[in-house]
């Protein structure tokens, strides 16, 4: 597997040419993604953003609801599509995508 590194193949190259290189400054959260493991850390910080800014992005267990839900445990997103049977137990820092 071929990797990226930003500083080695983006910024060099340009460094002492007359180019110009742009950046977007944010201070929003940002992940680099580059493998399995960094896409699951990169999910966790957004399911913890959504917990202390959106916790209404969240799914929750219909605790007391008149229909039998999925048991949910700690910080998991459901996209709206997701079909999740009732005996299922979602542990945290899940993510069901479109359509699952």
């Amino acid at each position: 597997m071929e990797s990226i590194m930003l500083e080695r193949d983006v910024i060099k190259p340009f460094a002492g040419k007359n180019s110009s290189i742009y950046v977007f400054q944010t201070s929003r959260i940002w992940s680099q993604v580059k493998t399995a493991a960094s896409a699951i850390y990169a999910n966790k910080q957004y399911l913890e953003m959504y917990r202390r800014v959106q916790p209404s992005r969240l799914a929750q267990s219909n605790a007391g609801g008149d229909a039998p839900s999925a048991k949910i445990l700690g910080d998991v997103y459901m996209h709206p599509t997701a079909q999740v049977h009732s005996t299922c137990v979602v542990r945290l820092k899940s993510t069901l995508a479109y359509g699952t």
